[in-house]
């Protein structure tokens, strides 16, 4: 942190609580209920990490950019200023890819994310360090709100340090009755993660002990307690686990072998796992297939079900995070802003992006040189900044005022074709030989 940003910071940042602090109460998250065995439990399942990597992939992947506002209107592409070199190299040990991933993450794991923002003498961050949800704390002092950290020594900050919130980038997710803190998504989806998590942990016992069920030993004969026993730590060491799959029994003492537990089949255990990945599909607002269900996959569906992500699930993520950093940043968005280059979402779908950037192209939208470089990156050419428009195109208003000249819907003659390819074809020469 510059020397003038630590000095404006030093009375949060050296006192241990300040005067008047009052910490706000933890959001109701999942793991505060009881419902899962171990902190990291809903990770486990495969579902809530397979939304949680294709969300914060996605976000990450697309490249931040710097925008000028033109007086007159429009806008202009700023490269290697202060705000866009520290999206592309936040700290040392991270890329910009890391530290984006690691924040969407961070929110829609726990609902919370906190990047500690480090400034130079000109108020402008020169780097970000992502912190540990689970080490920060939101405290309110009247109108000011500081960030209690614990400790994160790449980023200089020492045991319990108040950091106020101009320092801090704290994108959250639904925060319903306190508007500091999120809450996880994953509260919502908690009962289908237990039952998801069961039904796998089930399904790993089930083939652990040869893909049989549990069942019990049943014998007329009457058995004193330590010969009954001996009988079953015996069957346990001979036909337990995956290693004894396909041993022969040999039952004595007029034993028999009763199956005990329902079949994964009877308990329609499938159906149930669907069920819950689809839940957590539908909490996170992702179609099923982007977590691995492609069952209902199609090529004409694919670009269809891409667009719907995007719709209701990135867009709202983009567009929050968009104005969080704008207003961490200090940026008046009437003169400047940094926002997402989301048409590289679409890139991989050739055709689409094709098709779309070509319409523009001959609709006067857009220049030829920028549908070249959106769509493929290539160089300009001259004369490809201008805008193009055909020429019988005229105002609406105007129709039915305008006289077409005679014989305009008349086909052209074999010599008037001849006539103007040769002079195109000599219009072509000279710019060439120029």
């Amino acid at each position: 942190m510059g020397f003038l940003a630590r000095a404006r910071a030093a009375v949060a940042l050296l006192i241990r609580q300040p005067a008047g602090v009052t910490r706000l109460n933890w959001p109701v998250t999942w793991f505060q209920q009881g419902l899962a065995l171990h902190r990291g439990g809903p990770l486990s399942f495969s579902a809530v990490f397979a939304s949680i990597d294709r969300i914060s992939s996605d976000i990450a992947k697309i490249p931040m950019e710097h925008w000028k506002v033109r007086p007159a209107g429009g806008r202009d592409l700023v490269r290697g200023s202060a705000a866009w070199k520290v999206w592309q190299k936040p700290n040392a040990y991270q890329t910009g890819f890391d530290l984006m991933k690691g924040l969407a993450t961070s929110q829609l794991y726990r609902g919370n994310a906190y990047v500690y923002l480090i400034e130079n003498g000109r108020n402008e961050v020169t780097e970000m360090h992502l912190l540990n949800p689970d080490l920060v704390s939101v405290w309110v002092s009247g109108q000011e709100v500081f960030y209690r950290v614990s400790r994160h020594p790449l980023a200089d900050i020492q045991d319990h340090e108040f950091i106020p919130a101009r320092y801090m980038l704290h994108p959250r997710m639904a925060t319903g009755t306190d508007p500091l803190t999120g809450i996880s998504p994953l509260i919502a989806a908690a009962a289908s993660i237990a039952a998801g998590s069961s039904i796998q942990n089930h399904a790993a016992n089930f083939f652990a002990n040869m893909a049989r069920p549990s069942g019990y030993l049943a014998t007329a004969n009457k058995l004193d307690p330590q010969k009954a026993k001996t009988l079953s730590e015996r069957w346990t060491d001979a036909y337990a686990g995956a290693a004894q799959a396909g041993k022969t029994a040999i039952l004595e003492e007029g034993l028999k072998y009763e199956q005990l537990t329902m079949t994964s089949v009877d308990a329609q255990l499938i159906d149930q796992l669907k069920f819950s990945i689809e839940d957590v599909a539908r909490v996170y607002q992702i179609p099923s297939l982007f977590i691995g269900d492609v069952q209902k996959l199609s090529l004409n569906s694919a670009e269809s079900l891409t667009r719907i992500y995007y719709s209701f699930c990135l867009m709202a993520h983009f567009r929050a995070l968009q104005m969080r950093i704008n207003d961490c940043f200090g940026m008046d968005t009437t003169k400047e802003y940094l926002d997402f280059a989301t048409n590289e979402l679409f890139r991989a779908d050739l055709e689409t992006l094709t098709a779309s950037w070509a319409k523009a192209v001959q609709g006067g939208l857009a220049t030829p040189n920028e549908g070249r470089e959106a769509a493929f990156d290539f160089n300009a050419v001259e004369g490809g900044d201008q805008v193009f428009m055909q020429q019988q195109m005229i105002p609406i208003t105007m129709l039915g005022h305008v006289s077409m000249p005679a014989g305009a819907g008349a086909p052209p003659s074999p010599e008037d074709v001849g006539k103007a390819l040769d002079e195109e074809a000599k219009r072509r020469i000279a710019r060439w030989a120029a």
